[in-house]
């Protein structure tokens, strides 16, 4: 799935870092934080000198689906190692980096 991830709020470094384009490539579940979609983004992002090619996104809103035909407000979380995420993994808080509006791209 190609979807558009735009700046939403919570972190004013992001704001110059998006809008960026990608692919959605897996979900995964996390231990107690619910289902997140790995999105593999078409250039890596620089967010506080290290480069990051995928990010984590989950719907903010109950009831709403990355993948909606509307704009889907989304949490934005790093990791460093995500190709190998799977199902159960540990999420950290601190990975959170802000929200973001997501919306479906051709």
């Amino acid at each position: 799935m190609r979807l558009r991830l735009d700046y939403d709020d919570q972190n004013e470094e992001l704001r110059a870092l998006l809008p960026v384009s990608g692919t959605v490539v897996k979900r995964v579940k996390s231990a107690g934080h619910g289902e997140w979609d790995v999105f593999q983004q078409d250039e890596p992002l620089a967010y506080r000198q290290v480069q990051y090619d995928r990010l984590l996104l989950r719907s903010r809103t109950v009831g709403r689906a990355i993948g909606d035909p509307d704009a889907v407000s989304v949490f934005l979380a790093v990791a460093r190692e995500l190709k190998d995420i799977s199902d159960g993994f540990d999420f950290d808080k601190k990975d959170f980096i802000g929200w973001g509006m997501v919306t479906l791209s051709a």
